[in-house]
């Protein structure tokens, strides 16, 4: 097996241990001049989430989040976590622990200089998550670009509708206070990066996203 080259890993913990703490941290907010603290991103995600037993069932569910009956909110949200807690769970077999705790495991483990392209990944898939449960937790307007995805080649991806139907939608999507997130591989161009992006795909800037 050839040898992996080393990589600049200060600069990937960095991005790791950033992308970790974005999504859960609690976040910290002003108010009348004094500084509280809000449920992290993770939690307000779980908190979007009906009930197991009323899913098990099959009861009609109602978000906790928002008091009302919010079928697209509570089945993004439950993807949504299903594939945080899987993929974290993958990174970090720690069955004694939370997913938050393995996260935080995962940024402080020992990581060797060879290891620095993995870190890289797993801090770009972390990221794209926070981009991600702030879409489902605050619904924008969502644009979607019919190119493949410069990092891994997709072109479309599967998604539930309203209805939860099993819909097939282009792979990259753009939230234009975000970024924009290929919903395969997870990889996240942050909105300083449109024009760049645009200019790989070939295409004009996106209506409506300003750069």
């Amino acid at each position: 097996m050839a040898d992996v080259p080393d990589g600049y890993l200060p600069a990937a913990l960095d991005r790791l241990h950033a992308a970790v703490t974005g999504l859960v941290d609690p976040i910290k907010e002003m108010h009348s001049g004094a500084v509280v603290c809000a449920p992290s991103l993770y939690e307000q995600l779980v908190d979007a989430i009906p009930t197991a037993i009323a899913i098990a069932k099959g009861e009609p569910v109602v978000c906790r989040r928002s008091g009302r009956s919010e079928p697209p909110l509570c089945t993004d949200a439950l993807d949504l976590r299903i594939e945080i807690d899987g993929k974290t769970r993958e990174w970090q077999p720690d069955t004694s622990s939370t997913t938050p705790g393995r996260l935080r495991a995962l940024a402080t483990r020992p990581w060797r200089p060879q290891d620095t392209e993995g870190v890289e990944k797993i801090a770009g898939r972390v990221a794209s998550w926070t981009v991600s449960v702030e879409s489902v937790l605050s619904p924008t307007s969502v644009k979607h670009v019919s190119a493949p995805c410069p990092a891994c080649g997709a072109t479309s991806a599967f998604r539930r509708d309203s209805a939860g139907e099993h819909v097939r939608v282009p792979a990259l999507q753009i939230i234009t206070e975000l970024g924009c997130t290929c919903q395969v591989c997870r990889h996240t161009w942050g909105p300083e990066l449109y024009l760049h992006l645009a200019r790989v795909l070939g295409f004009e800037t996106p209506a409506g996203v300003v750069v």
